[in-house]
């Protein structure tokens, strides 16, 4: 039963504990808070604590770099962030713009470049979309797991850029 994996579950040492404290200080405080340590530190261990105390409060998006196809990243957060809207009855006219703002494929980027040719359209969208994001009741924060074992820069700067473009106070991005 629940108690019987609770009872099972490890427990968090005292360093990790104010860890934990410290971390959700910053997310309270801060709209892109990163997590840093040397490999073997117990990062994913107090991930998987922090995943668990957010969820209390926020909407959790949770991308584990290693375990997805790099070059749907992108597409995923966006995906995610629509469902959390639909879950939230909000409907967003960005939706599927900003879908196709991060698609990967040269067909969908020259019909976004048709249609928004100018980057102050992409800025409108981006901005739309934030928008939408705010009207959702909880916050929303993204956890993107183990993006330091990314060695592509074209795409972390485009997580970082959309992620940018998106924090704010009812968005925040929580990389590790």
């Amino acid at each position: 039963g629940v108690a019987q994996t609770e009872l099972s579950a490890p427990k968090l040492f005292e360093k990790r504990k104010m860890d934990l404290k410290r971390i959700r200080a910053y997310v309270d405080q801060f709209s892109l808070i990163g997590v840093e340590g040397p490999w073997g530190d117990g990062k994913s261990f107090l991930w998987e604590w922090m995943r668990k105390d957010l969820s209390r409060s926020y909407e959790v998006v949770e991308i584990s770099v290693l375990a997805c196809n790099i070059d749907q990243l992108l597409p995923i957060l966006v995906r995610d962030l629509t469902d959390i809207l639909q879950k939230n009855s909000v409907f967003s006219c960005y939706s599927s713009r900003v879908e196709k703002l991060v698609a990967q494929s040269p067909k969908a980027e020259w019909f976004f470049r048709l249609m928004f040719p100018e980057p102050a359209g992409r800025s409108t969208i981006l901005e739309g979309f934030q928008k939408d994001l705010a009207k959702v009741k909880r916050p929303i924060i993204v956890m993107y797991e183990d993006l330091d074992r990314v060695e592509d820069a074209r795409l972390i700067s485009q997580i970082f850029a959309i992620a940018e473009k998106l924090q704010g106070p009812r968005l925040k991005v929580l990389y590790q």
